[in-house]
């Protein structure tokens, strides 16, 4: 009777699916595409995913990043107002010898702008 009941412990495995929230800015198709393959390994899994695409630099939908998630998308350029500092810093950097402290200076107004707009659009209620 024992053998019966631990059968069936080792035949019917419990499976817990996680809601996850794959966030996925446009920032480049390899990213994007790699956001998406993640997203699917996880839905495939049994995980209840959510693929977050925020556009930043690609239009949304330009690529089909996933089969078996379900895709959010979020409109409008999150950090144009100073896109054109970032791009002219990662150029300068291209000749300098660079620390991590000058990489926190380059990137960090980028961040603080992105997180300004995102706090604005989940404010505005997305």
């Amino acid at each position: 009777m024992y053998f019966i009941q631990i059968l069936f412990l080792f035949i019917f495995e419990n499976v817990f699916g996680y809601k996850i929230l794959v966030f996925s800015p446009t920032i480049s198709a390899s990213h994007m595409l790699l956001d998406g393959r993640v997203a699917d390994t996880l839905a495939k899994g049994g995980h209840d995913v959510t693929l977050l695409e925020v556009e930043f630099k690609l239009p949304l939908g330009s690529l089909n990043t996933t089969k078996y998630a379900k895709v959010k998308h979020i409109k409008g350029s999150f950090t144009s107002s100073i896109d054109d500092k970032i791009l002219q810093e990662i150029n300068n950097m291209l000749f300098q010898s660079i620390n991590p402290f000058f990489i926190l200076n380059v990137f960090l107004p980028y961040v603080k702008e992105a997180n300004r707009k995102c706090e604005s659009k989940i404010k505005n209620k997305i």
